[in-house]
């Protein structure tokens, strides 16, 4: 028997490998948000100043240091935390914090031993953390195809989007 702290409960089943795939999915739009926003972050500096792409040295401190910089400071950099469209990114930027460090707070056992109600509110939280990330992934998105002088969707889709990636995170 081991000690309490040590988790013991590898059991896996078809339910609760579906839920954990929620958060896996989850996770990975998540950090989908957060490359999207340091790419762009790149696009901007390097717009700004070719001169950064000097010496393989010099590219490789470059995207070590867009990787290693927070994601707030990026948006910040790029004067994207100000006006509707920061507050949108702040959120998105919040919800990715929230996937990556709290949604799956309490998994690390058997899902189906869980109250049913644990597992709705994960789903409830990954479906609100999801439209989140969406709405603040379509901005980013948006900026990077323009900056890239790459087609913009039309209006119908930007209003279509937060509902398919929850659609696509929360689907059991």
């Amino acid at each position: 028997m081991s000690p309490d702290i040590f988790m013991d409960d590898f059991e896996r089943t078809e339910w609760g490998d579906s839920h954990y795939a929620v958060v896996g999915r989850a996770l990975a739009f998540a950090a989908r948000f957060e490359k999207n926003a340091k790419s762009l972050s790149a696009l901007v500096k390097i717009r700004r100043n070719p001169s950064l792409m000097g010496s393989d040295e010099e590219i490789e401190a470059f995207f070590a240091n867009i990787s290693k910089t927070p994601l707030a400071e990026h948006l910040k950099e790029m004067g994207l935390n100000e006006g509707t469209a920061g507050e949108t990114l702040k959120d998105a930027r919040l919800a990715r914090n929230e996937v990556a460090h709290e949604l799956a707070l309490g998994m690390d056992r058997c899902v189906d031993l869980l109250p049913e109600e644990s597992m709705k509110g994960m789903l409830g939280a990954a479906k609100q953390l999801g439209i989140r990330l969406a709405k603040g992934d379509a901005i980013i998105c948006l900026l990077m195809s323009a900056a890239n002088s790459e087609p913009i969707p039309s209006r119908a889709f930007f209003d279509e989007y937060p509902e398919r990636v929850v659609t696509w995170i929360s689907e059991i």
